[in-house]
């Protein structure tokens, strides 16, 4: 399949119940059209006064089509203080948007409506979803698919790059090991015996003691050394693979975190950036109601929501 690509500038919040603030409408709108322009992927926020006698499923999915969703739909009926969240196709054969994930963001979402707290709820409820994509981003850019972050959205590499701590450390070493050396070569030596022995005597210690003292030399330090050595390097590449970059610069402010799981090179985990505008994945969605009646346990997949499928 082709590239998902952004849907046209509109409203991703419609409040037509009036329920949030205009600050709250227009700070989701922004976000979600910046990631909309990033990924091709939306949310969309939808809020009616009131079901009219209609199921809420057949609601929903009326108006994801309608509104020709390329991602996950939420839809709140106010006065019936019941809501839904639906997933595109493409999200839910993923992996990434099933029922259990869509209950949390949904009962996360409910305890603060329960308050009347509906700016807190919506938009706690929308970073949730955002926060799901944004885990996967890093398959975008799988191989053997044809999505491709866009220039806004690539992570940025800066440059390789040691910390200036690393070089003075290297520095150290690298003078020790220098003053060593020096050390070494200005140091008197003594071969055949030890000093004012006279030629043939055996040195202190008896046989086997071996010629030389090995005095200021590599001959009993050069483990010491490469192990010093060693240990430094393993250090600092331990330090720039923690810090996520494998020693790049880390992501700028605003940007797309890597994927969290898989790398850029996640090809089975790409599916879910598909564009799959209007098909709603009615199995994946989950359903429920903030009036504590009990009634927020069932999900549409599991047939818990009166009315079945859609």
């Amino acid at each position: 399949m082709g590239a998902a690509l952004p849907a046209a500038a509109r409203d991703f919040v419609q409040d037509q119940a009036g329920m949030f603030s205009s600050a709250t409408v227009a700070s989701l709108n922004d976000r979600i059209a910046n990631f909309n322009a990033q990924t091709g992927k939306e949310i969309v926020v939808l809020t009616t006064p009131s079901l009219g006698g209609a199921a809420l499923q057949s609601a929903a999915g009326a108006a994801f089509a309608q509104q020709n969703v390329n991602g996950v739909l939420i839809y709140i009926a106010r006065d019936d203080r019941r809501d839904i969240i639906v997933p595109d196709r493409s999200g839910a054969q993923a992996g990434w948007f099933t029922p259990d994930v869509l209950r949390s963001i949904r009962t996360s979402m409910e305890a603060q409506f329960k308050t009347e707290n509906y700016d807190a709820g919506i938009t706690s409820a929308v970073d949730a979803v955002l926060n799901i994509y944004r885990a996967h981003v890093g398959s975008l850019r799988a191989p053997g698919t044809n999505l491709a972050v866009p220039a806004a959205a690539a992570p940025a590499t800066g440059g390789s790059h040691i910390s200036m701590f690393w070089w003075i450390i290297i520095g150290v070493v690298v003078f020790l090991v220098l003053r060593s050396i020096l050390r070494a070569m200005a140091a008197p030596r003594y071969y055949g015996g030890a000093p004012g022995a006279p030629p043939g005597a055996a040195p202190p210690g008896g046989p086997g003691y071996g010629p030389g003292y090995g005095y200021g030399g590599f001959g009993g330090g050069g483990s010491f050394w490469s192990g010093l050595l060693g240990g430094l390097g393993g250090a600092w590449l331990g330090n720039e693979l923690f810090r996520g970059g494998g020693g790049f610069g880390p992501t700028q402010a605003g940007q797309l975190p890597p994927d969290a799981g898989g790398g850029w090179g996640s090809g089975a985990d790409s599916g879910g950036w598909q564009s799959d505008a209007g098909q709603a994945d009615a199995g994946s969605a989950s359903a429920g109601d903030w009036s504590g009646g009990g009634f927020g346990g069932g999900d549409m997949g599991g047939g818990g929501d009166a009315g079945g499928g859609w």
